[in-house]
């Protein structure tokens, strides 16, 4: 599956607060689940000086292999995105190693996910760094409708984090 990502993200204090807003404005609860994002890169991290990420995730027992190119320039995080599903995540963490890719990084998070017509508001609850609230939309959308859920659910475009994950533990550290 190939397809442009584009999301906000904005972390957050209190969760209860923003689940009685997600509720307000009715929402759609789709699912709750957790994913465990293993992040590779080369030893000289090549791919993360050239804003690229290849990261193996587990989601709700299936495995991925996503690559993600180099983000646009915007008030929000926009870049193109590439997933296929794989079936040994072992055997894929060795093919990576074979090609001097070593594992750099393991994220874990617990995500609420909740919907209203073609946008996607994810609740994240990120091991070792707080929770977040993310909201993406299909590639038809331009940033301005995920802006204006941002504001939908009171908060600003100033209290938009233009780091990744990734990027926001690494700082950590």
């Amino acid at each position: 599956m190939q397809h442009l990502e584009k999301e906000i993200k904005v972390k957050i204090s209190d969760e209860n607060k923003l689940v009685a807003i997600i509720e307000k404005l009715k929402l759609e609860f789709v699912n709750e689940y957790e994913q465990i994002d293993s992040y590779f890169d080369f030893p000289t991290n090549d791919l993360f000086l050239k804003d690229e990420v290849l990261r193996i995730r587990e989601e709700n027992g299936k495995y991925y292999l996503v690559y993600k190119g180099k983000r646009e320039e915007t008030e929000g995080k926009i870049r193109r995105e590439i997933a296929v599903e794989i079936s040994d995540p072992l055997a894929m963490e060795k093919i990576l190693s074979k090609l001097n890719l070593r594992k750099t990084l393991v994220i874990k998070k617990k995500r609420k996910e909740f919907a209203k017509d073609q946008i996607k508001l994810y609740l994240d609850n990120v091991d070792n760094l707080g929770t977040f609230v993310e909201i993406e939309a299909d590639e038809k959308l331009d940033i301005n409708a995920l802006i204006k859920m941002l504001n939908e659910i009171g908060m600003s475009k100033d209290s938009i984090i233009k780091e990744t994950y990734s990027e926001l533990m690494l700082l950590k550290t």
